[in-house]
């Protein structure tokens, strides 16, 4: 599944160039995520009072539709691990952060970000706490009911302060990709440990049954295991 302007785009993974278009949005599509587990999709756009549609990727139907807390747009969506909730992610002034039953349409909890752009957030595993990543920048949110107690990471002298662009987890630790090509690796708020990955910036992140595998500005893609030891790379560009 991608996107280009308003289209969101259903590509034939078995090939042979089939495709179908969900185009139910009326301004340009600036940010997608995929519940593989349900067959849904969350897609949000740019715009005045954007919209994020959850749909089904086999049916193109609609199935929620969210709208009218975010402003300007919406550049990150993420589903939590069990799929339940929907993360969202906005361009205001103060990149609002809400977290939405997206089921009923009710949003559950909502909170600021900060001045700083985000180029990632996440659920974490159990629920109850979020992970931002952007621009110089990143942070730590555990909600307390319609409380969030919000805290910056802490980098000590392993890490460098700057953006950080993609976050995906080892079990409960949180690992996320720096401008730099290294693997930032978290114990609660605190950094533990610092893998050189790429040459350039670490670019996406994703979480697979093996460990993680990364993609880097070099034109790399890298298999790592859990204890982040490099078992594939694949050289894509």
């Amino acid at each position: 599944v991608t996107h280009t302007g308003r289209l969101a785009i259903v590509m034939n993974k078995e090939g042979g160039g089939f495709q179908k278009f969900m185009s139910q949005h009326t301004s340009d599509i600036i940010a997608i995520t995929i519940n593989t587990e349900k067959n849904l999709v969350a897609t949000a756009d740019i715009g005045k009072i954007p919209r994020i549609i959850i749909w089904d990727v086999v049916t193109l139907q609609t199935i929620s539709l969210l709208k009218g807390h975010h402003r300007r747009g919406v550049n990150v969506l993420h589903f939590s691990r069990d799929g339940e909730q929907l993360l969202a992610a906005g361009l205001d002034d103060f990149h609002s952060i809400s977290i939405y039953n997206w089921k009923f349409g009710i949003m559950t909890s909502c909170f600021p970000g900060g001045l700083q752009k985000i180029l990632a957030a996440q659920i974490t595993p159990n629920g109850y706490g979020v992970i931002q990543a952007g621009i110089k920048h990143i942070k730590f949110h555990c909600i307390q009911g319609r409380n969030t107690v919000s805290q910056n990471g802490l980098l000590g002298k392993k890490g460098k302060n700057q953006t950080m662009l993609c976050i995906a987890w080892v079990g409960n630790r949180p690992v996320v990709g720096t401008e730099n090509g290294k693997l930032y690796v978290f114990e609660g708020r605190r950094l533990i440990q610092t893998v050189p990955a790429h040459t350039g910036s670490v670019n996406a992140l994703n979480f697979c049954s093996e460990g993680v595998v990364s993609g880097g500005k070099d034109g790399f893609v890298k298999l790592w295991n859990t204890s982040l030891e490099i078992k594939i790379e694949i050289k894509v560009s």
